[in-house]
């Protein structure tokens, strides 16, 4: 259960980051015309699972809504991506927490 060695994985290159938001958006998903897949590759330095994560919140947020008809929009991948970007551990925190004196 514990590891004995320290492996640094590299973030995915663009290619592959954008290979990832391919091949973990389901065919089925129904997605609106401006989800610009580039530009979340570009945008977003994220590793697969991050990738994963973004996509799977955003569909249950979409799902979750109250209408007729549940479409996945950029800005819904934008506000996602953006709040894992904010809980992301590859940078000090921005928000400090626990006591304070």
């Amino acid at each position: 259960r514990r590891f004995t060695q320290k492996i640094k994985l590299s973030k995915p290159l663009f290619e592959e980051r954008k290979k990832l938001w391919n091949l973990f958006i389901p065919e089925k998903l129904p997605l609106a015309s401006d989800v610009n897949i580039d530009e979340l590759a570009i945008k977003y330095l994220f590793s697969g699972s991050q990738i994963k994560t973004v996509i799977l919140n955003a569909a249950t947020d979409v799902a979750s809504r109250n209408e007729d008809y549940h479409v996945i929009s950029q800005d819904d991948f934008i506000n996602f991506a953006d709040i894992e970007n904010n809980g992301s551990f590859d940078e000090p925190p921005k928000n400090k927490i626990g006591f304070t004196s």
